[in-house]
């Protein structure tokens, strides 16, 4: 769901008095926050809008940045007229891949102060960045194996979900990602396993889906697994997207 930010740029310009005197333009820069942003969705805290992170920096050396904030304690800047970049999260990038992951909402946008703007609004769309993988058991499969599980892997992260968890889902931020699936037969003891992969970018519902077929027929074969997998995109106006749930 997108978030709308509005960020209030005003700007006051010093004068001088004396043909001496030098002094610094600056201008004021405030945020606000739209009441629409509330949704009611646990993950990182997105339904509570006064903890979204409020972060300004500036690629000159200015005095009090980069700044970082809840938006609760957020107070207005004053600041030298120059270009700065303003920034709001519900949750890190490091956060967002904790355990199961969180659903992660930012937007980010370029603000000059000037002489010629020196009072502005900036309309922050803050939306999904990162993406869903779902695992679906189908009904073959029950029975058929002990310790029947998914292992997703991006980087250096892994994340396991098992046939008899109750959380079947995670996020991951968009990269390449692999998976393995594996089980061991409980008719013939062995071990029976399948691999993929996909490229996952921001906003996409990656849905793995585990069956068993039989080599031989039913009776006599052996189990093996397969997999559908498919992309679709997520809704962003949806607020029940939840791995807790």
């Amino acid at each position: 769901m997108k978030k709308v930010f509005h960020l209030a740029i005003i700007a006051a310009l010093a004068a001088g008095c004396q043909t001496l005197d030098i002094h610094q333009s600056m201008g004021s820069l405030s945020v606000s926050l739209e009441p629409e942003v509330n949704v009611e969705v646990k993950a990182c805290d997105e339904n509570a809008k006064e903890n979204y992170i409020v972060s300004i920096t500036s690629d000159s050396s200015v005095s009090g940045l980069p700044y970082k904030s809840a938006f609760k304690d957020f107070k207005p800047l004053s600041l030298p007229m120059g270009t700065y970049t303003v920034s709001a999260e519900n949750c890190t990038a490091a956060e967002a891949v904790s355990g199961y992951g969180h659903k992660r909402l930012m937007g980010t946008k370029d603000v000059i102060l000037s002489y010629e703007n020196p009072n502005q609004t900036v309309n922050l769309d803050c939306v999904l960045v990162n993406s869903l993988i779902s695992i679906i058991f189908d009904p073959s499969v029950t029975g058929v194996f002990n310790d029947l599980k998914v292992t997703v892997k991006s980087g250096d992260r892994s994340v396991e979900i098992k046939e008899g968890d109750a959380v079947r889902e995670a996020w991951f931020n968009p990269a390449a990602i692999s998976w393995t699936i594996s089980g061991v037969s409980k008719k013939t003891g062995k071990t029976v396993s399948q691999e993929g992969n996909r490229t996952l970018e921001a906003r996409q519902n990656l849905k793995i889906t585990v069956k068993v077929t039989y080599s031989d027929g039913m009776i006599s074969g052996s189990p093996v697994i397969n997999i559908d997998s498919n992309i679709s995109k997520l809704d962003e106006n949806k607020n029940d997207i939840n791995p807790y749930n």
